[in-house]
């Protein structure tokens, strides 16, 4: 029944495209015995360069096997729009392809984003958890703008090698091993590669309390984490952590930090607007 359906949504999604498509913006002359709009089967056939029978076939919904390059070319002499043509490679039960954005596009999609959230930080790490991206809040919290070392953006380096971000994680020990349990999980993926191996080597070397959870081999996902923060101005923050994947940039994970109660929320809200 399911593949059914399919042919007979493929076969009806080629009438109605055929049936929108000027015969002047695919390099024919309109002429004047057309009786109904759009292209004829004929035509569409002539221009992907197939079979007037098997594509006639397609229209009303047989049961045959098609190419996903005979399916490209119908995609392409129709002028499909790339969510179209995914649609009709779908439905030919072909796999879609991935649309991808330049990265410049991508990070300004997540810059929109993380400004778009106003209820607590938000922040875009990297594959190494280098903070690559941040909303206003999380400049406030984190201070981000001002970092300059090496390793001044990754947040595991920071944790461990920063005195201010070590009085902000003074309550939050469940949050730190969560987070080298992240940088674990995510080194298998990169072992050898310089920029992995020289942030792991530069905290074994710095940071005793770092070496002693890395020797662990403690691994941690991308779950939802509860923590406190400690911030020498505005004192203790209760927040919840959500952090998901975000495919336009590989590797990449969006994080975004809310209240977990009234008054944080309060808080939060007096330094957006400070």
């Amino acid at each position: 029944m399911e593949s059914m359906a399919r042919r007979l949504e493929l076969a009806r999604f080629l009438r109605t495209r055929r049936a929108t498509i000027n015969p002047e913006t695919v390099g024919l002359a309109k002429g004047r015995r057309r009786r109904t709009p759009g292209l004829r089967r004929e035509e569409v056939a002539a221009l992907a360069n197939i079979g007037l029978t098997w594509y006639t076939w397609l229209e009303q919904g047989r049961d045959i096997q098609v190419s996903r390059e005979v399916i490209e070319r119908i995609a392409s002499a129709m002028r499909l729009s790339p969510s179209d043509s995914g649609y009709l490679l779908s439905l030919a039960g072909q796999q879609p392809p991935s649309v991808e954005l330049r990265r410049d596009e991508a990070m300004d999609e997540a810059q929109e984003l993380l400004d778009g959230f106003t209820a607590g930080p938000a922040m875009l790490w990297n594959a190494r958890f280098d903070c690559i991206a941040f909303n206003r809040l999380a400049d406030v919290i984190y201070e981000w703008s001002g970092a300059s070392q090496p390793f001044g953006r990754n947040m595991v380096w920071r944790t461990f090698m920063d005195p201010k971000r070590e009085q902000l994680y003074s309550g939050a020990e469940p949050l730190v091993h969560n987070g080298v349990g992240m940088l674990r999980t995510r080194y298998a993926s990169h072992l050898g590669e310089p920029e992995f191996e020289s942030l792991v080597s530069f905290l074994m070397e710095g940071s005793t309390k770092f070496r002693k959870m890395w020797n662990e081999q403690h691994t941690a996902a991308l779950a939802p984490v509860n923590f406190v923060l400690t911030h020498p101005q505005f004192g203790q923050l209760r927040l919840r952590s959500i952090r998901a994947l975000f495919p336009p940039v590989p590797e990449s994970t969006l994080v975004f930090v809310s209240p977990s109660d009234d008054p944080t929320k309060s808080v939060l809200e007096r330094m957006s607007r400070s």
